[in-house]
């Protein structure tokens, strides 16, 4: 086991299994259900990340489950989108999210050190909480974070769902959901350049962008009219969706 750990490649190859599993997991709890598609979507969502917490415990190490901020959401995208007549709207979501999903999860390859590599954040909170950070473990690292990312690609799955047509509006925010990524994606590498420099300042523009567009992909798609802020769905939705 720990030889396998120390392997970057074995661990690539066993987190990418994990996440294998994991997606069947959720599609065949999601497919087994009879309730509406957004709770169906939402006990499958959570059943697949329990897949992962419980590797994060065989493996001894919670840094599994960093790679589902960025697999979660286009998986989820694509499994409604499949088979689908496409819309203009479904496929700018598809690309923006694929994008932003793209990056992410580079940079999480690009920093992955192996399964001995846990992020420092879940060593403290191990070494704070003792005995309950098994807990800690399931809730905040694990289902917290995936019901937040829930929340967030909801309504585009909505958008998905009930084919609905884009307008001026949800053309601008996606295209400024691809610049946050693209932004984001500048300053990945600056932060990567200025770790290997061992620099003692970072740029004040890329700090300043790491603060500020990390929360643009995720406002627009939690911010843009989602499907429970009003009675009527479609009507939340005017602004950025228009119906076919």
């Amino acid at each position: 086991m720990q030889r396998l750990k120390q392997s970057r490649g074995a661990s690539f190859t066993v987190v990418a299994l994990v996440y294998i599993m994991s997606a069947t997991v959720g599609i065949t709890v999601y497919n087994a259900l009879e309730f509406s598609w957004w709770i169906a979507l939402l006990i499958a969502d959570l059943a697949a990340t329990v897949v992962t917490f419980i590797f994060s415990l065989i493996f001894g190490n919670a840094s599994v489950y960093d790679p589902y901020w960025s697999v979660q959401p286009p998986v989820i995208l694509i499994a409604f989108l499949w088979g689908r007549r496409p819309t203009l709207l479904g496929v700018l979501l598809a690309v923006a999210v694929g994008f932003w999903a793209v990056r992410l999860t580079a940079n999480w390859a690009y920093t992955f050190g192996g399964l001995t590599h846990q992020d420092w954040r879940y060593t403290m909170l191990s070494e704070k909480t003792g005995i309950f950070y098994p807990v800690v473990n399931l809730v905040g690292i694990h289902l917290v974070p995936t019901l937040v990312v829930y929340g967030c690609i909801l309504p585009a799955v909505y958008a998905v769902r009930n084919e609905l047509s884009a307008n001026i509006g949800s053309v601008i925010f996606i295209a400024l959901s691809v610049l946050a990524a693209l932004m984001q994606g500048i300053a990945d590498i600056e932060m990567q350049r200025f770790r290997k420099a061992e620099k003692a300042v970072l740029s004040a523009s890329v700090s300043g962008n790491i603060r500020v567009i990390r929360t643009i992909w995720a406002k627009f798609l939690c911010g843009g009219g989602s499907p429970w802020r009003s009675s009527a769905p479609r009507r939340a939705h005017r602004i950025f969706f228009r119906a076919q």
